[in-house]
C-alpha cells in the first residue's frame, strides 16, 4: 500500500475518502480470506472426527458379527470383516430404514462384486463358448488325413 503525501490530505477530500474505502475495503477482504480459511479447517476437523467415529463404530461392530471369507471368480479367497448397517431407499420404497449385514475388505481386485447367479450365468457362457470351440477343433482333426498323396502310395507300394 501506497503512502499518503501530506499535501494531498489538505486539497483532496474526495483522493482521502477514497484512500481510507480502499484501506477497509482490504481488510475487510483479509479478514473474510481468513473467516473463509478457518471455518474450511473446521469443516475439514468435523470430517475427520466423523470418520474417526465411523472408524471406532466399524471395530466394535465387527467384534459382534465376525469375519467371512469372500471368494472370488478366480479363485482367491479374502477375509472380509462383516457389519450390520441400515439402508434406506431414496425412492421411498422402505418405510423406514432397514438393517442389513455387509461385508467390508479393502482387498479386492475389482469395483464391484457380482452375486452367484451372474457368476454362473458368465461361466455358462464361458463354458458353451468353450465347448463350441473344442467342437470346431475335434471337427478339423477329424477332416485332416496326412499324406493323402497317390505318388506316395505307389512308390510306396501301396
Amino acid at each position: 500500500m501506497e503512502k499518503l503525501p501530506a499535501d494531498k490530505y489538505k486539497t483532496d477530500k474526495v483522493f482521502i475518502d477514497d484512500y481510507l474505502d480502499s484501506i477497509i475495503a482490504d481488510r475487510k477482504s483479509k479478514e473474510e480470506q481468513e473467516r473463509l480459511t478457518e471455518q474450511s479447517k473446521l469443516e475439514f476437523d468435523k470430517i475427520k472426527l466423523e470418520q474417526a467415529k465411523l472408524e471406532i463404530e466399524l471395530d466394535n461392530s465387527n467384534d459382534e458379527f465376525g469375519k467371512i471369507t469372500l471368494s472370488s471368480a478366480f479363485g482367491e479367497n479374502v477375509e472380509a470383516k462383516l457389519i450390520k448397517t441400515s439402508i434406506t431407499f431414496d425412492n421411498n420404497s422402505l418405510n423406514r430404514p432397514m438393517d442389513c449385514l455387509v461385508a467390508i475388505t479393502d482387498k479386492l481386485n475389482t469395483e464391484a462384486l457380482i452375486p452367484p447367479s451372474l457368476y454362473e450365468a458368465l461361466c455358462s457362457i464361458n463354458n458353451k463358448t468353450n465347448k463350441k470351440e473344442n467342437d470346431t477343433f475335434a471337427e478339423s482333426v477329424d477332416s485332416f488325413t496326412p499324406f493323402l498323396n497317390d505318388e506316395n502310395d505307389a512308390a510306396s507300394g501301396n
